[in-house]
């Protein structure tokens, strides 16, 4: 009795959410997720096979022809170049830099503190210098599920205001506040980029510099190799 209750709550659910879909555009993605989450906790803790009672394919089905049939507008992917040339505030800067080579969310940038960072000289590259970054990610699933909640990523010489937070910060403390990140993306959208168009133009460097897939996605972290050709242009893939 109980399990047929669910099951009729969860069908209802369900089809309200779909209906819901004409009217938020730009979430589909999210209620797929939503709906994805709670059959499955519903199924690990019930053990309530919908399969049948709710034609659960169908319903997944559904959600996949609405999200492809929405168009939604990728973040334009920013360049290096474009960081070095904006003019933007010292502070700003730094978030830039740091949202660009880290490849994390906006929304996870004032989370991340400190480790460790050592200056590194490539010897066989004469005057190429890097500085490499030790940071403690927020307790996000994605990281636990990949190994950890650590990160390490490169920043180049030309990331200069980055290099300077990093001699002040102390360890254990954020690189950068949350009211730095609000104030830096209205400067970037105002020059015409996104929240995620550092994520995406970050990636598309380590793509370009023969950073391998693995390494990459540690770094953004996706499970798996699509979500991360969603990002950038796969003919640069590195398997190596």
């Amino acid at each position: 009795m109980v399990r047929e209750k669910i099951q009729s709550q969860l069908t209802a659910y369900i089809g309200y959410r779909l209906k819901q879909i004409e009217k938020e555009k730009g979430k589909v993605s999210s209620l797929r997720t939503d709906i994805g989450n709670i059959i499955g906790e519903l199924t690990r803790r019930w053990g309530v096979n919908f399969s049948k009672q709710i034609k659960l394919q169908q319903v997944l089905k559904s959600l996949n022809r609405a999200t492809q049939a929405q168009t939604k507008k990728k973040a334009k992917p920013i360049r290096a170049e474009d960081i070095s040339k904006a003019g933007w505030r010292t502070a700003t800067e730094v978030v830039a830099w740091l949202a660009f080579t880290s490849v994390q969310r906006m929304a996870n940038l004032s989370a991340m503190t400190l480790v460790a960072w050592k200056k590194i000289e490539d010897k066989s590259k004469k005057g190429k210098v890097t500085y490499e970054v030790e940071v403690k990610l927020p307790n996000h699933k994605t990281v636990r599920h990949i190994g950890g909640a650590r990160l390490k990523f490169n920043i180049p010489l030309k990331a200069q205001a980055l290099q300077q937070r990093l001699k002040k910060v102390k360890t254990d403390h954020p690189l950068v506040t949350q009211d730095e990140v609000q104030t830096a993306l209205k400067e970037f959208r105002k020059s015409g980029f996104g929240a995620h168009s550092f994520r995406r133009g970050g990636m598309q460097w380590l793509m370009d510099h023969n950073v391998a897939e693995d390494r990459i996605r540690q770094l953004t972290p996706h499970t798996t190799q699509k979500a991360l050709l969603d990002y950038v242009d796969c003919t640069s893939l590195s398997h190596n």
